[in-house]
């Protein structure tokens, strides 16, 4: 895996999470917009005797267990990423990757961020990375 994968997993744990959320809301909508919706039992043999919004509810709780589970590989994820780039010895290097990567900034917006050219903040970058795969290559396995 290069450096640029090993950092790139935290804007894929925080789409993931991001998505479970939005299922979520999603779900609640539609269990909340059902019409006629009764706990009830239906003694008719035609009809469900589990109400539909039940089974939302239920895919609700599922995500749910599913959304905490995703929640805290992000945040393991984040506090490892965000360790290993406090080891670069250059704190601007350092920014530059937090933004793109942790914050999920472009270059663009990273530049306006840190008052910098874009192409300063692309060097940045590369070099930062390169400091990075230098870094962990030269760690005993």
């Amino acid at each position: 895996m290069t450096v640029t994968e090993y950092l790139e997993q935290i804007k894929t744990a925080r789409q993931e999470v991001e998505y479970c959320r939005r299922k979520i809301d999603e779900l609640h909508d539609i269990a909340m917009h059902i019409s006629g919706c009764s706990f009830e039992e239906h003694n008719s043999p035609n009809r469900q005797t589990e109400a539909r919004f039940v089974k939302y509810l239920d895919e609700i709780a599922e995500m749910q267990t599913e959304l905490e589970q995703k929640r805290e590989k992000y945040m393991a994820l984040e506090l490892e990423i965000t360790h290993t780039l406090m080891s670069l010895p250059d704190p601007q290097e350092r920014q530059v990757l937090e933004l793109i990567f942790l914050h999920g900034l472009t270059t663009q917006e990273t530049a306006k961020r840190m008052l910098l050219s874009t192409a300063t903040v692309k060097r940045r970058k590369t070099d930062a990375l390169l400091e990075l795969e230098k870094m962990l290559h030269d760690e005993p396995q």
